[in-house]
Formats: structure tokens, sequence, C-alpha cells
């Protein structure tokens, strides 16, 4: 019993593994709960959801480049390609204020 639970864990990896081929941006690093929020943003700007809707904004100094807040501790940064946004990266907080991205 104890070896059929450890190779249904190594599938159940595996198959989580192979999840990150599909996304457009590396979510490879981050946290499980990130990554499915994450997607679901990336899902939502695919059918063309405006990224308002999920609490986006410009930035400031680069009125291309949107932020949108993934979780309380991480942000996805896009850029916008005519009326479609190209997600970029999601990174920590910290890791966005220290690059200021699209400066």
């Amino acid at each position: 019993m104890v070896v059929r639970s450890l190779e249904e864990k190594r599938i159940q990896k595996m198959e989580w593994e192979s999840t990150f081929d599909r996304d457009p941006i590396d979510l490879r690093d981050l946290p499980e709960y990130v990554v499915v929020k994450a997607r679901t943003i990336i899902n939502g700007l695919v059918n063309n959801k405006n990224y308002r809707e999920f609490g986006g904004k410009r930035l400031r100094h680069n009125r291309q480049v949107i932020s949108i807040p993934v979780t309380r501790n991480y942000r996805m940064i896009c850029h916008e390609n005519g009326s479609t946004m190209i997600p970029h990266a999601v990174l920590s907080h910290e890791d966005y204020n220290v690059c200021k991205p699209g400066g």
C-alpha cells in the first residue's frame, strides 16, 4: 500500500510538471497556488477579458506594460500588443519592486 501511494505521488508530480510545457511563460519556480491563479489570469486574457477585471494597472513610466496582481505577494507583467495582452513574467512583489519592469 505504501508503494502504491509513492507511485501515485510520483505520477501526480510528473503530470503536474508536464503542465508547465503549455504555459506561455515560465511558472515552474512558483508556489502551486500562484501557478493556478496565474493560469486563470492567462486564460482570461486569452479569452479577451480586460486586464482591469483582474485588478491590473498600466505602469506610469511605460503605459505599454501592465501589472496584474496574482496574489498579495506576486504580480504578472504583461506587454500590450495592439489589443492583445502578452504575459511576460510572474514576479514576487519584492522582485517586481526592485526591477521596475518595462522601465
